[in-house]
């Protein structure tokens, strides 16, 4: 009996990890948060007054329909004569590899923007902005610098 208890206590703790791991698994694979902002960087706020469009670009993102992962836990059971029998498993969806889906790609475009000091600045972004709305502009040293974002209020 106890050799049958062992078994059981094995098999849950092998269903108990490979679900740990699934979930640890989804949790890294999930969109994280933006990167923090450069130690030397500089926000103002300003309006845009122009757009103009200057090319499209690969974006580099994968797929949303990529492969997935999946862990499912087996049943235990069985008496003193039947012996106990456990199962876990781990599949793959495989399809999506032979799909050919479309490259994903976003527009670039130059905002003219007017900033509260009365200057005017040119900056190149992918965000689509009407004309009149309210931006916050981020300089840094640091490639890929200056940056738009929306802003709420100018």
């Amino acid at each position: 009996m106890k050799l049958h208890r062992e078994g059981i206590q094995r098999a849950a703790r092998t269903c108990f990890a490979a679900a740990a791991f699934a979930a640890l698994a989804a949790c890294a694979t999930g969109p994280g948060a933006s990167a923090p902002l450069p130690a030397d960087s500089t926000l103002a706020t300003g309006r845009v007054v122009g757009k103009q469009y200057l090319t499209t670009v690969p974006t580099g993102a994968t797929p949303s329909s990529g492969p997935t992962l999946g862990v499912g836990g087996g049943g235990i059971g069985g008496n003193g004569w039947n012996g106990v029998g456990g199962g876990a498993g781990l599949s793959f969806d495989l399809t999506s590899l032979f799909q050919r889906t479309p490259e994903q790609t976003a527009k670039v475009y130059r905002y003219s923007v007017q900033m509260k000091d009365g200057s005017k600045r040119d900056v190149d972004s992918t965000l689509d902005l009407g004309e009149g709305a309210c931006v916050t502009t981020i300089d840094s040293s640091q490639p890929g610098y200056p940056r738009l974002t929306s802003a709420d209020a100018c």
